[in-house]
């Protein structure tokens, strides 16, 4: 194991896999320093070499941890030590999430993507790896559930793969925003934005390979469930009989074969969920509203 400082008042250890790594940057150390400068306890990591980092840290007697790349911190995230209170718990009962087990009690105190300050926690379901994120202190709120990833990242033009950008442009489309998700295998996922003619933006789903998981880009209105894939129509059975979800709309995509779903269960809870051609989820977004 390779060891380095950082400022020369903290150890800075390097994954073991890839074996010849570089050293944390000059750069990306005062960046952690400018950000965190009463940081003690602290370990470094390179996440991906030459553009990603991450850190484990105290501040006072809290431990935190942070994504950044060279530029910026992307992540911050302070241990919360104790476990999600009950009030939040129980807001699960009579949900599709009612048996997850909910760890990983953190406050997120840093992202470029959201501004305020919220409480994450991680679950698993249906062996994917998601998070449920609120803010607290409001009277009305939501428990905002998506897919997990440690930190997420600007989508610089430089990070964006071949492949990817000679897909935007056979399909005359503009990038105009995006990021980059990472996630605990420190794998990429991009999800962009794009412009076509007439000034319609869609929503773009890339795995680290470039390959296009879901796009709202080229899509068919769902109007009749009874035209869909009998494997398709049985998903949506099950919904509604084990979660009491109905579709309130969908599409069919043109590019992977599969569907964009938009499932709600009166007013406590939506689903959106995106699926490929054989039925598998993709992706999913789920919310569930307090005091609404």
């Amino acid at each position: 194991m390779i060891g380095v400082c950082l400022l020369g008042c903290n150890t800075v250890i390097e994954p073991p896999d890839p074996v010849e790594l570089p050293e944390v940057p000059e750069r990306v150390a005062n960046i952690f320093k400018q950000k965190y400068p009463d940081a003690t306890e602290t370990t470094m990591r390179v996440v991906e070499k030459g553009n990603f980092w991450e850190a484990d840290f105290k501040l006072g007697s809290d431990r935190y941890y942070a994504g950044l790349d060279s530029v910026e911190v992307l992540r911050g995230l302070r241990l919360v030590n104790s476990e999600v209170p009950d009030s939040i718990r129980s807001l699960l009962t009579n949900t599709s999430l009612a048996k997850v087990e909910l760890t990983g009690y953190r406050e997120q105190v840093e992202s470029f993507i959201d501004t305020e300050k919220q409480f994450v926690a991680r679950y698993t379901y249906q062996n994917k790896e998601y998070e449920m994120m609120w803010t607290p202190g409001l009277r009305s709120y939501v428990l905002n559930c998506v897919p997990h990833y440690k930190f997420f990242g600007r989508m610089y033009p430089n990070y964006i793969p071949e492949n990817i950008q000679a897909f935007i442009a056979a399909e005359n489309l503009r990038s105009i925003g995006g990021a980059m998700f990472i996630n605990d295998k420190n794998e990429r996922t991009y999800r962009m934005n794009a412009q076509h003619a007439g000034n319609n933006v869609y929503d773009f789903i890339f795995d680290s390979k470039g390959t296009l998981l879901w796009t709202s880009f080229n899509r068919k209105e769902i109007t009749n469930t009874l035209n869909l894939p009998a494997h398709i129509q049985a998903y949506l059975q099950q919904m509604e009989a084990e979660y009491g979800y109905k579709l309130g709309s969908g599409y069919e995509i043109y590019y992977t074969g599969g569907y964009s779903l938009f499932l709600q269960k009166g007013v406590q809870e939506s689903l959106e969920v995106k699926l490929d051609k054989d039925g598998r989820e993709v992706d999913r977004v789920q919310m569930i509203y307090v005091n609404w």
